[in-house]
């Protein structure tokens, strides 16, 4: 009897201790998942780490890219820009030199046309007048001095028959053999002061907006058949200037 306690206490301590050892190796088990499960999540968030750190450096790579690619522009930019003041300082020389060269130009036309009439002296003093006005503003970078040219270039916009008619009358003191030829060819003076204006470096669309006639093209074919200038090949502006300067 006292054996089969024994053996019957035995089993069970035996069970217990294999259950206890079945648990144990289950918690075991269960830790390492656990463990495994962790270091993939660990794994996973250094991966996404690394590719964010990636990212960050490619970013960081594309705005000095662009830095760099944004210096280039700017000094680019710079670089025009002194070209550009550049320009428009040497086209601001070649203005005054011209308008120098205007000036002088007609103040001996009245010098040595003294029997010049009336209305083509005062027309040659007004235009020397405004401009050494102008030459004056250009030189100082001083716009009281071109106070009487903006005046005069009003007057002009509100009275084109009269400008028209002083520069007719200054070409003729100026280049008088340029209006005798245009006279010769039939031209009318309507005509002739259309012509100057492409002589004073007016373009075609140019004209016909200072002008605002309907009969703009009208004129135009009409001057072209009196000088037979092409009608298609010959620009009526550059074949005009180029005309003025052989006569």
């Amino acid at each position: 009897m006292l054996i089969i306690i024994g053996y019957v206490y035995y089993r069970y301590r035996l069970g217990k201790a294999k259950s206890l050892l079945d648990t144990q190796e289950k918690q075991r088990l269960q830790l390492e998942q656990e463990n495994l499960k962790r270091e993939n999540e660990n794994l996973e968030l250094r991966s996404r780490q690394v590719e964010l750190e990636r990212h960050n450096l490619q970013q960081a790579n594309e705005k000095l890219e662009l830095e760099r690619h944004n210096a280039v522009l700017e000094k680019q930019a710079a670089q025009l820009e002194c070209e550009r003041q550049s320009l428009a300082a040497e086209n601001l020389r070649l203005k005054i030199v011209q308008l120098e060269n205007e000036s002088e130009s007609l103040k001996e036309v009245l010098e040595k046309q003294k029997d010049l009439a009336k209305p083509i002296e005062d027309a040659i003093k007004i235009r020397i007048e405004m401009l050494n006005g102008l030459l004056a503003s250009r030189i100082t970078d001083n716009d009281s001095y071109a106070e009487p040219y903006g005046t005069w270039k009003d007057q002009i916009i509100q009275d084109k028959d009269e400008f028209m008619n002083t520069t007719r009358l200054a070409f003729k003191a100026s280049h008088p053999k340029f209006i005798e030829y245009l006279e010769q060819h039939g031209l009318s003076e309507s005509e002739i002061n259309y012509v100057c204006l492409y002589a004073i470096g007016l373009r075609g669309k140019e004209v016909g907006e200072y002008m605002q006639l309907k009969r703009h093209y009208h004129i135009s074919s009409d001057v072209r058949k009196k000088l037979d200038i092409d009608e298609h090949q010959t620009n009526i502006g550059i074949y005009i200037r180029k005309l003025m300067k052989q006569l």
